[in-house]
């Protein structure tokens, strides 16, 4: 794909964006979709404004040139917005705006008043909270609270947190808003000085996957009838393969494999590691079941064919993998009807092939599993805190928050009434909250309980 060159000033006669993100993903607060679009339907009504380095006759991408590949559903997620902070009752507000900088609800702006306050996506926030069992209350007291290490921060407006990775949505941050195609600037040539700038446009490739909804599920496919046959009789005969005469002491080995008695405090301890978002014990057992298909025929068929729990349950010990918060729900059961659990445990439908979805989720080719992971990432991060190394001794600050070891039951929570789906708050009770949008900060009348 052709690099492009803008003459004159970068985003020249466009409005400028506000420079505030989401706490938690680093995200835009916009719908994405329409962003991405804007920038393409502004590029051109200006093309006598670019120029092309290599082709002088190069027309700049189109909003319908392929390169957006997320929907209404994505960008959608990107603009929804809520704050966590003391000036709320339960710390999350009624839904918010933003507009150059500014949050604001009912159209007055939010000032924090010495009270730092985290804009997030309600999307982001249900992940979070759900996925490593916290509340908005103890993420922000993990922060702000007395005694927190992150007080030796000064903490600004954009949202951002100063002791998290962002990833690959960083590199987007820009001063006039999210930049969804990337300058370039190389010296100019000729003895001439100063600078061109160009936008590339394969810059917007990994946008695909970063501004892709990250509560998309796979379906979970029909098995394939091919693997489905039968033991023979004369393979059962074999010393070794006696074993599989006696289906319970094959379930007992599988479960020994996968690691499912190992405990919390050991999968606690192997999270802690800096750059660990899953347990080896996790990967482990799970390179390992996918090893013994590889035995012989016997093997396979009885994993494949008798066993699909085994990798159900694989699923939902890596924690992120399965549907956990309410709008996951909503979306899962677009595309799979059926939940997988019976209220008492994880149950796996006749016919179904979760081996299959398992390895969906490993491979992330997917746009929304990819985004999903990372997701997973930044939920790790606050449950992990930071480690910090001084005098050669290594620190742990003193904001990590939630269980880093903590696995969603399966089962479709009620939602909370901050979240997608979660009951809207009453005329009154936005009445009730317009002293605490001006700054003032309310005491809790009642404990809001959080269960996941």
């Amino acid at each position: 794909m052709p690099v492009f060159m803008i003459k004159g000033m970068y985003f020249s006669g466009m409005e400028p964006r506000a420079t505030v993100w989401c706490c938690f993903c680093g995200g835009p607060l916009e719908n994405a979709l329409q962003g991405w679009l804007d920038i393409l339907t502004y590029w051109r009504h200006i093309e006598q404004d670019f120029t092309d380095v290599d082709d002088p006759d190069f027309i700049p991408p189109s909003p319908k040139s392929g390169l957006v590949t997320i929907c209404e559903d994505d960008g959608e997620f990107w603009e929804r917005l809520v704050c966590v902070g003391p000036a709320w009752d339960n710390y999350v507000s009624r839904r918010c705006v933003h507009d150059c900088g500014d949050i604001i609800i009912n159209e007055n702006p939010i000032e924090d008043k010495g009270k730092p306050f985290l804009p997030i996506h309600p999307g982001c926030l249900s992940f979070l909270c759900r996925r490593i069992n916290t509340s908005p209350q103890k993420i922000w007291d993990s922060l702000f609270s007395e005694g927190s290490d992150y007080l030796e921060h000064k903490h600004d407006r954009t949202g951002l947190l100063k002791e998290l990775e962002y990833y690959e949505m960083d590199q987007y941050h820009g001063e006039n808003g999210y930049q969804y195609c990337l300058e370039k600037t190389a010296p100019r040539k000729e003895g001439k000085e100063g600078e061109d700038a160009w936008l590339d446009p394969d810059s917007m490739l990994p946008l695909q996957w970063l501004l892709a909804k990250p509560g998309i599920f796979p379906v979970v496919p029909s098995l394939d009838p091919s693997v489905t046959f039968a033991l023979s009789l004369t393979t059962l005969q074999t010393p070794f393969m006696k074993i599989f005469k006696f289906p319970e002491i094959v379930d007992i080995i599988l479960n020994y494999v996968i690691g499912e008695d190992i405990p919390q405090s050991q999968l606690e301890e192997e999270f802690k590691a800096k750059d660990v978002f899953t347990p080896s014990s996790v990967i482990q057992g799970t390179e390992d079941v996918f090893s013994l298909l590889q035995v012989n025929r016997t093997f396979y068929t009885a994993i494949i064919r008798d066993r699909q729990h085994i990798f159900l349950r694989l699923a939902w010990m890596h924690g992120w993998m399965l549907p956990f918060t309410p709008e996951d729900w909503e979306e899962w059961r677009r595309t799979n009807k059926e939940p997988f659990h019976n209220g008492k445990e994880l149950k796996v439908k006749e016919g179904q092939d979760w081996r299959a979805y398992l390895l969906e989720f490993l491979e992330q080719d997917d746009d929304n599993i990819g985004n999903r992971w990372r997701f997973h990432r930044m939920a790790m991060q606050f449950g992990r805190g930071q480690v910090e190394i001084k005098d050669g001794k290594e620190r742990r600050w003193r904001f990590p928050v939630g269980e880093l070891a903590f696995r969603p039951d399966g089962k479709e929570p009620e939602p909370w009434f901050w979240e997608p789906w979660g009951e809207c708050p009453s005329e009154e009770e936005d009445e009730d909250d317009e002293g605490s949008e001006e700054g003032e900060i309310r005491e809790d009348e009642e404990e809001y309980h959080y269960h996941c």
